[in-house]
C-alpha cells in the first residue's frame, strides 16, 4: 500500500505476504519496504504546470475564454517555472527557431538566479553556451561554459561534472585543442571516480575526436 498512501484489498495483501513467505522459505532475504513519496504532490503539480504551459500556453493566451478557470490557473503557473522555459527552449531548437530558444534560455537563467536555483542556472548557462557555439561565437560559448563550471554549491555531482563535457566541446570548436584535451581528461577522471556513466558516455566520444585531430 506504499506506506499507507493507497488503499489495498485485503486479499491482495494476503497474496503478497504469502508469496514473500514462500520466497523467504527458499532462502531469500525478504524485507518489507516502500519508496518514499515525500514531496510527490509538489512534484506532480510542478510537472503538470510545466506540461500544461508547454502544451496549451500559446493557445490559452490567444483564447483564454476557451479554458476553464482551474486549467487557466494551472497554465499560469508554468511560466514561473525555469523548467518550462528550458523545456520550451529545447523544443524551439529542434524546430529551428533558434532566436526564440535563446530568448527562453536567457529568461530561464534570469529566473533561476532570481529564485536561487543553482541547478537550473547551470543548465541555462550550458544551453546558452551551446547556442553561442552553434552561432559561431566561440569566445562567448567558452565564457558561458566556464561560468557554468563555477557553480558548485547546491547541485548534484553529475550535473557539476556535466560542465566538463560542455567546456570540452566548446573549447574544441574554438580551436583550443590542448585545453579541450586537458579539461576533457580531468572531467573523465572525475566521472570514472564517481561511477558516473552518463558523463563518461558524453566525454569519451569528444575525447576520441580530439585524439584524431
Amino acid at each position: 500500500d506504499l506506506g499507507g498512501a493507497v488503499p489495498v484489498e485485503p486479499e491482495v495483501t494476503a497474496a503478497v505476504q504469502s508469496a514473500a513467505q514462500i520466497v523467504a522459505g527458499l532462502g531469500a532475504e525478504v524485507t518489507e519496504a516502500c519508496p518514499s513519496f515525500a514531496g510527490a504532490d509538489e512534484v506532480f503539480r510542478t510537472l503538470r504546470a510545466w506540461s500544461f504551459e508547454a502544451t496549451f500556453g500559446v493557445l490559452e493566451a490567444q483564447s483564454p475564454g476557451q479554458f476553464k478557470a482551474p486549467l487557466r490557473d494551472t497554465i499560469a503557473q508554468g511560466p514561473a517555472l525555469t523548467g518550462a522555459l528550458t523545456g520550451r527552449a529545447a523544443v524551439l531548437r529542434l524546430m529551428g527557431r533558434t532566436a526564440e530558444a535563446v530568448g527562453d534560455a536567457r529568461r530561464a537563467l534570469a529566473l533561476a538566479r532570481q529564485i536561487g536555483d543553482p541547478a537550473r542556472e547551470l543548465l541555462a548557462l550550458a544551453d546558452l553556451s551551446f547556442d553561442a557555439d552553434n552561432a559561431g561565437d566561440h569566445d562567448e560559448a567558452v565564457r558561458l561554459a566556464r561560468q557554468a563550471g563555477q557553480i558548485t554549491t547546491g547541485i548534484p555531482g553529475r550535473l557539476a561534472r556535466l560542465c566538463s563535457y560542455v567546456l570540452t566541446s566548446v573549447l574544441a570548436d574554438a580551436g583550443d585543442l590542448a585545453e579541450a584535451a586537458r579539461v576533457g581528461a580531468a572531467g573523465l577522471a572525475r566521472a570514472r571516480d564517481a561511477g558516473d556513466l552518463f558523463n563518461q558516455a558524453a566525454l569519451l566520444p569528444t575525447i576520441a575526436d580530439l585524439d584524431l585531430r
